[in-house]
């Protein structure tokens, strides 16, 4: 339970935002999709979401113009992994060790990139929605893990 991701308008958004992200088990790891937006506050108290503009999206990252900038009221973004915990990430670039390439498990966790842009770069919080569930993430290595994805 989060006060703010229960709210109705927001789950409709983010289970639109997974379904985005053309995630399945059966489907091809290289036809999938990072995706996301921010959670706005508007003057009246109202929450909104606004996906992300411009840009490029592969199955392994989201790249952003370097001057992007949230919207006015943003209060959190939002974006997906396209993967369940512990999978291999076959279409992902992996780590070369002794001459081989050796692709990592998805860990469900933000990346070095999704926390610097939360904690130096935009100074609000993020939450990623993957195959397993939802983690809430800050950028000072604080994260909560909401392990129920089944509302979306």
């Amino acid at each position: 339970g989060d006060s703010v991701l229960d709210l109705p308008t927001i789950r409709d958004s983010l289970r639109a935002l997974w379904q985005s992200a053309n995630y399945a088990a059966d489907t091809p790891q290289v036809d999938r999709k990072e995706t996301g937006g921010f959670i706005v506050l508007d003057a009246t108290g109202n929450y909104s979401f606004q996906a992300f503009q411009g840009g490029s999206s592969s199955p392994c990252g989201l790249d952003f113009p370097p001057d992007y900038t949230p919207p006015l009221g943003a209060v959190a973004f939002v974006h997906t992994h396209p993967w369940k915990l512990n999978e291999v990430q076959t279409s992902c670039p992996g780590i070369i060790f002794n001459g081989v390439e050796l692709h990592i498990n998805y860990g469900g966790h933000a990346s070095e990139d999704d926390e610097i842009i939360a904690r130096d770069k935009w100074h609000i919080p993020g939450y990623i929605l993957d195959a397993s569930g939802i983690t809430q993430f800050d950028g000072v290595n604080q994260e909560r893990r909401y392990k129920d994805p089944c509302w979306y």
